[in-house]
């Protein structure tokens, strides 16, 4: 998969004991910052992870890019197989063009 690396962060695999509360407040921070239509709500991750239809690969469907903080600053989820991407990146990382072009690379697995 391209968009492995964004550079300055850190891409980690989903683990659902460590990050389920980072992600809610890496999203609530999130929405505070943008437009609350702009990001994804915390209900639509665990509901990817959760419903059994969507056979949720933790190694694929949730990444996660991590500063040297270990603060979350990105995530990628795919709502509905393949056709549909979301990536939700730290509005103060817009600015960065290598980033989002990372951030493509990652939706076109």
């Amino acid at each position: 998969m391209t968009g492995e690396t964004m550079p300055g962060l850190r891409r980690t695999t989903f683990c659902y004991r460590r990050d389920v509360p980072r992600l809610q407040r890496f999203l609530a921070r999130m929405r505070a910052r943008v437009s609350q239509a702009a990001y994804l709500q915390f209900c639509d991750i665990l509901w990817r992870i959760h419903y059994p239809p969507n056979h949720f690969d933790a190694g694929t469907d949730l990444p996660i890019w991590e500063d040297a903080k270990g603060e979350i600053r990105a995530c990628g989820l795919y709502l509905h197989g393949d056709s549909n991407p979301e990536l939700c990146l730290d509005p103060a990382l817009y600015g960065d063009g290598r980033r989002c072009l990372c951030g493509v690379g990652y939706g076109s697995r």
